[in-house]
């Protein structure tokens, strides 16, 4: 399988799969009910009638989709399958983007539902899965089309478009008379789908699909690509090189190849905040609108860390890193995943100890560039000063916590329900003997009950599992990091620890001009 994959690495797009479901998941969350949507509607949509058999065609397309693919890899069509993923990717992207941006929603089901048949039942069950909302435009019509357009430009398929034809008319016509969708979905649909086909199918594709992907700047893994020309000794690159957001269009398709899981999560990820930004401008929400800006910056992190301090992440950390912003500013902070989720705090927590250890790896070869004298650490040492480094990170935010609480009377060391606990304060004796006292069922505040149900403790619990949940992660990444430098050759240690680049390569190579390094 892994030879299969480095010789057919356009193989990689159906990664885009995992995505659009967790993405999807994000925006039916993001709007779970009709209420303060757009409403997509037009008169013509009450001409049209609810016909339950529908439904067969309807559940077709998820087949449908997947027959395209199934052809071009038995056949080896790199090129049509490419341009079908492109075409699978922006659409579905495009279309979630616009959902998370203006949420709108149609309200066209009837109330109820005949369940004594087959067809009924399946209609019910879409019903049930699926939330009247995100409509607009209908993925399903961009997903027929897309299969339409791979159809017609596969040589091996031409058998089948006839038959794609008429299925996908089916379908696109399913979405309407089991009334999933508006009228007007299926026009934007279809208005989306003839812009996709002239920039994929009829115009430079490759060249414009990659100015699709590349729109915004400072794309963190083109940190890599310059890193791993200044190990060559091409420090023209760091000097005399536009910035980034500059290059040349034509030099994105190398950059996407090399790193493409980065280049993905990225991408994905900075959609959603942008999305996320204009709907919290659009609520005049400007609070929120600041910490997406500051998550914005701070996926340039990355980038920021391997240009300036010259360590090249591996890909996996690099991932680890920028889902990690996302989680917890995004997911955390203002969906209020730390309220919903009470263990949401604690992974981010055991994430921050490991990519901290991560540095602190690295941090013995950062502080060895062009010294004199350096240090020489066995890897039981190393492994211990990526522990400790990480340690101090932990010790020193809990300091951040307190302060913020403390002086601003915030909560970030979110408070926790007890039932028992232990006081030498209520020692009536004042021998320092701790009293214990458990079964608490209520306390009360200046002579009201806070209705909590146990005693209110501000912030230890949380400090301290935050700290033990560092730890773990701390230790879990010294262990891979002390096998990765006592053999060098542990595949998966190599996934995770930063190469910190010599300083004195950069000056190793002559100057050359940009064409030249090409």
């Amino acid at each position: 399988m892994k030879k299969y994959i480095q010789e057919h690495k356009y193989v990689l797009l159906v990664l885009y799969v995992p995505v659009y479901l967790i993405w999807f998941a994000l925006a039916e969350h993001m709007v779970p009910t009709t209420d303060g949507c757009w409403v997509s509607y037009l008169p013509l949509d009450d001409k049209i009638p609810f016909l339950p058999g529908f439904i067969l065609a309807y559940v077709l397309w998820y087949p449908f989709l997947i027959f395209p693919v199934v052809v071009m890899l038995l056949k080896n069509d790199r090129r049509a399958f490419i341009r079908y993923g492109a075409f699978i990717i922006a659409g579905f992207s495009i279309s979630l983007t616009i959902c998370m941006i203006w949420p709108n929603c149609q309200l066209l089901r009837p109330a109820v539902v005949d369940t004594s048949n087959l067809c009924g039942w399946l209609v019910n069950a879409i019903y049930t899965a699926d939330t009247p909302t995100n409509v607009l435009p209908s993925m399903h019509v961009v997903g027929c089309m897309g299969v339409l357009a791979a159809v017609f430009d596969s040589q091996y398929l031409k058998k089948a478009r006839i038959p794609s034809v008429i299925v996908a008319a089916t379908i696109c016509a399913a979405t309407v008379f089991v009334k999933q969708h508006s009228i007007l979905d299926v026009f934007a649909a279809l208005a989306l789908s003839l812009v996709l086909y002239l920039v994929i199918y009829v115009a430079a594709p490759m060249r414009y699909f990659a100015l699709f992907v590349a729109f915004s700047p400072g794309i963190c893994y083109n940190s890599s690509h310059y890193a791993r020309r200044n190990a060559r000794g091409r420090n023209h690159f760091m000097k005399h090189e536009p910035k980034p957001p500059r290059r040349k269009l034509r030099d994105l398709g190398p950059i996407i190849r090399r790193r493409p899981a980065v280049f993905a999560v990225y991408l994905v990820l900075r959609l959603i905040v942008i999305a996320v930004m204009v709907m919290t401008v659009i609520h005049k929400d400007y609070e929120s609108t600041f910490v997406c800006v500051l998550v914005l910056i701070l996926f340039m992190l990355p980038r920021f860390v391997e240009r300036n301090f010259r360590i090249e992440l591996p890909s996996t950390l690099e991932i680890i890193i920028l889902v990690f912003i996302f989680a917890a500013e995004i997911l955390g902070e203002l969906k209020s995943y730390f309220i919903t989720y009470p263990h949401w705090d604690t992974a981010l927590h055991t994430t921050t100890g490991f990519i901290s250890a991560a540095f602190g790896f690295a941090l013995v070869d950062l502080l060895n560039r062009n010294k004199p004298q350096q240090f020489k650490l066995s890897p039981v040492f190393l492994a211990l000063v990526a522990f400790c480094f990480s340690m101090t990170v932990g010790v020193l935010w809990e300091f951040f916590e307190f302060s913020m609480d403390y002086l601003f009377h915030m909560d970030m060391q979110k408070d926790t329900v007890i039932h028992a606990f232990a006081s030498v304060t209520l020692d009536p004796t004042n021998s320092n003997i701790p009293i214990y006292i458990d079964n608490i069922t209520d306390v009360a505040v200046n002579g009201q009950s806070l209705g909590l149900d146990g005693y209110l403790d501000i912030g230890l619990y949380d400090t301290m599992e935050d700290l033990f949940v560092n730890f773990i992660g701390a230790l879990t990444f010294s262990i891979i990091g002390y096998f990765s430098a006592k053999s060098g050759k542990n595949k998966i240690a190599k996934q995770f620890v930063p190469v910190v680049l010599p300083e004195e390569t950069a000056d190793a190579a002559p100057e050359e001009t940009p064409e030249a390094t090409e």
